[in-house]
């Protein structure tokens, strides 16, 4: 073999070599890969995510969150704070009340996220706000991953998951019985603007307050039984670091209530930035 000839398949090799190398992260096992991202940022001191939920019904959005901004510093303290462009208050279903202020939560001993108010634990964060929660949750869950389209652009790996339906219901269940629990009775009575009331009417408030949250609750165990949910997660995950991107989360819900076949869909996307940027606080 003359020596243009071994100086050419030289090349050739040489360059088939760097196409595998730079290939080998886009043709990691997908299962794999999501281990390894959800790891990974769980093993982060602190980053940046931006988020918002709506649900949907009939094709119409009937609900939707403030668009907010959670910080994690020190790896067990998250700041969640509104950042609508108005600065205004904004509630979720009147759960908690998101404003320009962060609002600090940490987790229990129960690994929940729990807020502090004035040194007092009080609400937990809802799981639509907390994108770790998410990615967490889906850890464990059985689950089918796979790459999806687009797997070789701009150094980005998407991958699509489908939980298990009887755990993925699990986890809708769970998720909307705390939604209701965490808006309870004290947290409806406080809310009734009570300090201008008699003593009398107060208690009769309360009780009013009380019948209607156990007729509500009654009403939402009939429709939890109903319940059935089909899920698909978008996750980007960077090539390099193996850290998501993206999350894009779509259930799609429906159920029988009041006698009637009733269908919605929630939606939550994320945005991870700003990984080990070492905040300082708020």
């Amino acid at each position: 073999m003359g020596r243009i000839q071994q100086f050419a398949q030289g090349l050739v090799l040489a360059g088939v070599t760097v196409l595998l190398a730079s290939c080998g992260s886009a043709n990691e096992d997908p299962e794999r890969l999501l281990s390894l991202s959800i790891s990974g940022l769980s093993g982060q001191d602190s980053f940046t995510f931006v988020g918002q939920s709506t649900v949907e019904s009939g094709g119409m959005v009937i609900q939707s969150s403030p668009l907010y901004e959670g910080k994690l510093i020190n790896h067990n303290q998250l700041y969640v704070q509104s950042v609508e462009t108005d600065n205004s208050p904004t509630s979720d279903q009147g759960m908690i009340t998101l404003g320009p202020q962060p609002v600090l939560y940490a987790k229990d001993k129960n690994n929940r996220w729990i807020a502090s108010v004035d040194g007092k634990k009080t609400n937990r964060l809802p799981a639509q706000w907390n994108p770790l929660n998410k990615l967490e949750q889906l850890y464990t869950m059985k689950k089918e991953v796979h790459s999806g389209q687009g797997i070789f652009t701009n150094g980005v790996t998407v991958l699509t998951i489908r939980p298990d339906a009887e755990e993925n219901k699990r986890r809708m269940t769970q998720e909307l019985t705390e939604q209701f629990q965490q808006y309870g009775i004290e947290s409806r009575f406080r809310n009734a603007n009570q300090a201008s009331l008699s003593l009398k009417r107060r208690r009769q408030l309360e009780a009013e307050i009380k019948a209607a949250y156990t007729t509500e609750e009654i009403r939402l165990k009939k429709m939890l039984h109903t319940l059935q949910v089909e899920s698909i997660y978008l996750l980007e995950i960077d090539r390099q670091t193996h850290l998501p991107g993206k999350l894009r989360i779509r259930d799609e819900l429906t159920y029988i209530q009041d006698g009637k076949s009733r269908s919605e869909t929630n939606n939550s996307s994320y945005e991870f930035k700003d990984y080990d940027k070492g905040f300082q606080g708020l």
